[in-house]
């Protein structure tokens, strides 16, 4: 990869992905024509991008173990599931899980392909099987049912709930009467399926002894039915989930895939809740202060509401929720979970590095290197250099590659916001990443330390591959329309001939560095696909129509193409490291800067292009990577059933984000394959852009999945709201909560057993607080991209930043160690330290 982050977690994707992955080469963020050029042409002709390439067929020979049925992605996910099978086993319904991303691109993707891995593989339940019994006691049934014997689910339930308490009465009166008529009781017979004879033993204090009313060979059939659950012969496979949007971002999926591409499916539904924006705010999720802001003011409320309707509209389709999934920038989860009495876990978006980032802002705030940076200087000199060494699990880290940090405002809206996130996810009862265990296991280590439990599980791509074809594949993730022509283009080219290169959903660059860039990439005389969306250039329209938004995994699978130019967010990142594909980086904001860091230093996967970018560089670092050996390792790369009632439910909501919805629309679909019912959370803008790039039919509900949105609070004004950053921060810190609660409170077929939430929406704790519902953040971003994030109030408490003046943004090295285990940590690596963020919310 040629690496340009963004924002969010994209600087320490790219960080990661060139100094720890060893996959990508970083691009300034000053990007000028020449640096691009030179970059690409390393990456696709010189040596570096060779070496890249080889480690990043390594990286994608991991990826692809990892997700394997042996893999380690694989176990964790499946492990998580069989401790919802055991807390479950013996109850009437399977667990309701509850899925809830930040209404963030990147995270509602992330979150959806995670719910529908629940609801293909998620626990199922066994109702016990009718059985016989040789006393006179009351069932519980009506009277009204003329021969209630032959309602089987009515009978298996009344005898859960209504035989042992009279029968032990039974047995008590017996015991307590002997007379000639009755003599002491010996023992009890009883049928194999009347169970609660057992337990009535015990209470009295007399052994039972099974008699079956079946012969051998019958009864041995009844035995084998746990056998073949665990075989996966039965039942079908699934948790139910409700993944929940916002409304606008709902809207939005809707507009891109069509006004019936979010129907609910048999246990995946879609609940929306409003973000508190204003409606005249046409694309909230691009302004990030303005949705941190909405998440924290807005989204408890409705997405309490919304879990407490789940949970008291129980019925056939909507299970009681077992759990909410939840992204960790959704905390709301966290503060609904407790208000409505359920467990969440976090799933995030990022990866390891990615989060571990974001949870470590309040250590650098409080050891003095961040929030406020004191002198504007710090912008510009060496101090963003400064080694960073007290991350869990992380090394040569700096404080440039952690998130949000480059601002000298300590009442930042993002910052302060993204900080409470991490900080808030703690409470979770496990955390899940978009990320596996050979990629990244010092920080995954790092992150136990913080954790109570810690899954990787990922790539979610190649674990949905393994699901065979269903309703689900019809869910898209993308808020753009898409066009295929790139494929056929692509078709035309050469085996590893063209850089692909793809800034996301949420990167802006001005027009003197699109220039650059493409003279860069067209001086390098190496052949480019270039998907650039109509708002990648600030306050311009930019060169390519909306609907140049084809699927990004096909692409970069695609044989033709040989090195990939990006912004560094995680789910490019971990897709480039999946199809094997070296990186040229150039990180923009938030985990960005640490992903890029651990993929040119730590996965040898990438190279950096300088934030200043020049069309040298890109030329330069092009070539090297599709003609060079650097960065192309081969080796390293490697290369509906109905709705039921028993179903765990999970509730899914993303950040509104492009790529936070994305990831979160995958771990949706694996929750979902998993057997889980799924309720994926969009706002009703984002919706609506994915009807709109998807076409009208294009989130038509799955059996047992469906979308639901919540509106963001942003005006209807604002054409594409995913890209201003500050007005999604605020949008979900002010306007989510309250219309998340009130989905939540709807979701009651069935009951919502969790949520599960993206990390940057923290509103979902409270909502879930509020509901009794568990929350589960999902971080969409690796490991390192969050800690990041986390390490962000650390950052600000030892002083780092507010930055004091401008000169510290270009500032060399500077080391300051303290000790925790994060090393080689700089400033500049987080996006927030620099680009002039000097009064930015988002921090």
């Amino acid at each position: 990869m040629v690496c340009w982050p963004f924002f969010a977690d994209q600087a320490m994707n790219c960080r990661y992905s060139c100094n720890e992955w060893v996959v990508g080469m970083e691009i300034d963020n000053n990007v000028k024509r020449e640096g691009v050029e030179m970059l690409v042409k390393e990456l696709m002709e010189g040596d570096e991008g060779e070496k890249m390439r080889e480690k990043a067929m390594e990286w994608k020979r991991l990826a692809e173990e990892a997700a394997g049925p042996k893999g380690t992605s694989s176990i964790n996910l499946d492990k998580k599931i069989a401790r919802e099978k055991e807390r479950e086993m013996g109850s009437i319904s399977k667990p309701h899980v509850v899925v809830i991303p930040c209404p963030v691109q990147g995270h509602i993707k992330t979150m959806l392909k995670f719910a529908k891995l629940l609801h293909y593989k998620g626990p199922d339940a066994l109702d016990d099987l009718p059985g016989f019994h040789f006393r006179t006691i009351p069932d519980g049934l009506p009277p009204s049912d003329i021969d209630a014997t032959q309602a089987i689910p009515s009978l298996c339930d009344a005898m859960n709930k209504n035989f042992l308490a009279p029968f032990t009465d039974l047995l008590l009166k017996l015991k307590n009467t002997v007379s000639e008529d009755n003599p002491p009781i010996t023992c009890i017979v009883a049928d194999p399926f009347a169970p609660v004879a057992i337990r009535a033993g015990e209470e009295v204090g007399l052994p039972v002894v099974m008699y079956a009313t079946v012969n051998a060979c019958a009864y041995m059939g009844f035995k084998q039915l746990y056998t073949l659950r665990e075989k996966g012969f039965i039942p079908i496979k699934g948790l139910h989930v409700t993944f929940v949007n916002t409304e606008f971002n709902h809207k939005r999926l809707l507009r891109s895939r069509g006004p019936d591409a979010l129907d609910d499916l048999p246990g995946f539904h879609f609940r929306t809740i409003p973000d508190g924006l204003p409606p005249s705010d046409i694309d909230a999720t691009q302004a990030i202060p303005s949705l941190c802001d909405a998440m924290n003011k807005n989204f408890l409320a409705p997405f309490t509401d919304l879990l407490l309707k789940l949970k008291n509209t129980v019925s056939e389709d909507n299970p009681p929720i077992t759990c909410i999934v939840a992204d960790p920038f959704a905390p709301v989860a966290i503060r609904a979970g407790e208000e409505v009495g359920l467990p969440v876990v976090m799933y995030a978006t990022t990866n390891a590095c990615g989060y571990m980032g974001f949870k470590q802002l309040y250590t650098l705030r409080e050891k003095g290197f961040i929030i406020p940076i004191k002198d504007l200087s710090d912008l510009s000199n060496d101090y963003l250099e400064t080694k960073v060494d007290c991350a869990p699990g992380m090394k040569d880290v700096r404080l440039k590659d952690f998130p949000f940090i480059q601002t000298t405002d300590p009442d930042d809206v993002v910052f302060n916001f993204v900080m409470g996130a991490a900080e808030t996810s703690v409470k979770a009862r496990a955390i899940a990443l978009h990320t596996f265990d050979a990629l990244e296991p010092e920080v995954l280590d790092g992150l136990s330390t913080i954790f109570p439990r810690v899954y990787s599980i990922g790539p979610l791509q190649l674990l949905l591959n393994q699901i065979e074809e269903n309703g689900l594949k019809s869910i898209g993730y993308n808020l753009w329309k898409e066009d295929r022509a790139c494929l056929q283009w692509l078709d035309t080219k050469e085996p590893k001939s063209v850089v692909y290169v793809n800034f996301g959903s949420i990167t802006v660059m001005t027009a003197d560095q699109l220039v650059e860039f493409a003279m860069g990439l067209a001086n390098s005389k190496i052949s480019f696909l270039w998907i650039i969306r109509p708002d990648l250039v600030t306050g311009e329209s930019a060169v390519l129509p909306a609907e140049f938004a084809e699927t990004e995994n096909r692409r970069l699978n695609h044989p033709a193409v040989g090195g990939f130019l990006t912004h560094s967010g995680w789910g490019s990142t971990i897709e480039s490291l999946c199809a094997g594909v070296p990186m040229v980086c150039w990180p923009f904001f938030s985990d960005q800067t640490m992903n890029c860091r651990y993929s040119c230093k730590e996965w040898g996967v990438g190279m950096q292009i300088d934030n200043n970018v020049k069309r040298e560089e890109v030329e330069m670092l092009v070539k090297e990577l599709m003609e060079g050996g650097e960065v192309r390792n081969e080796e390293k790369m490697g290369s509906k059933p109905e709705a039921d009632h028993s179903m765990p439910h999970i509730v899914l909501i993303p950040c509104p984000l492009q790529s936070h919805i994305k990831t979160m629309l995958k771990l949706a679909k694996l929750f979902h394959s998993k057997g889980f019912h799924i309720t994926f959370v969009n706002t009703e803008f984002n919706h609506k852009r994915f009807l709109k790039s998807r076409g009208p039919d294009a989130l038509d509900g799955l059996p047992n999945f469906r979308f639901e949105t919540i509106p963001d609070g942003l005006p209807p004004s604002h054409i594409d709201a995913t890209q201003e950053i500050d007005s999604i921060t605020m949008a979900v810190e002010n306007n989510m909560l309250a219309p998340f609660k009130d989905l939540l409170a709807k979701l009651v077929n069935p009951a919502v057993t969790c949520i599960v939430s993206d990390a940057f929406m923290p509103f979902t704790i409270t909502a879930a607080e509020e509901a009794g519902l568990k929350v589960v953040m999902f971080v969409s971003m690796s490991a390192c991209g969050y800690m990041g994030y986390k390490q962000l109030h650390s950052l600000k408490e030892k002083g780092f930043f507010p930055l004091k003046d401008k000169w510290r943004l270009e500032s060399g090295n500077d080391f300051r160690y303290w000790k925790l285990s994060l090393m080689n940590c700089v400033l500049t690596d987080e996006s927030y330290l620099r680009n002039g963020y000097l009064e930015n919310t988002i921090i």
